[in-house]
């Protein structure tokens, strides 16, 4: 049966966790008892539900992301891996870096989501970012890492800007995609320009094409 002592002026855990391993969690100094029992209360819950990992062997979340990402990356097309990848590699794991995957809480999401802002992340961006997000913490409760994903919980970021996807485009009439097709500057051009006309390929695919 777990319990809490005081040794040397510091709250000490004593269980055995979910494989009958008697485990010892010293508390930081200056932890009160009514603390200390929340501590325990939340070690004992993860217990009966079978998801109680030490901390030192919980992975860190750019580890996590790494993983989720590698076992998305032979369902998805390769212009969406490297769009996940670079969402990962220049916002998520920058931010929550050297942070365990069990220490990503809502206040931390939140802090992300201010953080991006105060960085002129546009709107559409960072939504798809906080996404991506979910679906790495939502992994990681399937992994049994952790057992909440708060991100299902977040209110997601709401205005306009001039990268909205949702703005109205503005459609060229015939008239006008012919008089652009013979303003480019040569065969080469007017090819890959017809090829963007006629097929709706995006520019990554359009360059893309031999």
């Amino acid at each position: 049966m777990a319990c809490i002592s005081k040794r040397r002026n510091r709250w000490v855990i004593d269980f055995y966790d979910n494989q009958g391993k008697r485990r010892w969690k010293t508390l930081p100094e200056g932890t009160t008892k009514s603390e200390a029992k929340k501590v325990l209360r939340d070690i004992e819950d993860k217990i009966d539900k079978g998801i109680y990992i030490p901390l030192r062997n919980l992975p860190f979340f750019s580890e996590v992301a790494d993983v989720w990402l590698k076992t998305k990356k032979p369902n998805i097309r390769h212009s969406t891996y490297k769009q996940y990848k670079g969402h990962m590699e220049n916002h998520l794991k920058p931010f929550y870096e050297n942070l365990r995957i069990n220490q990503i809480t809502y206040d931390k999401v939140e802090n992300f989501i201010s953080h991006c802002l105060d960085y002129n992340v546009s709107i559409p961006t960072l939504k798809k970012i906080i996404v991506n997000l979910g679906a790495i913490m939502t992994y990681a409760v399937r992994k049994r890492y952790v057992d909440y994903n708060p991100v299902r919980d977040i209110e997601k970021p709401k205005g306009q800007s001039e990268h909205d996807e949702d703005k109205e485009l503005n459609v060229l009439t015939p008239r006008e995609i012919i008089s652009f097709l013979d303003s480019a500057p040569d065969l080469k051009h007017k090819t890959l320009f017809m090829a963007a006309v006629t097929t709706g390929l995006r520019q990554g695919e359009l360059l893309g094409l031999k």
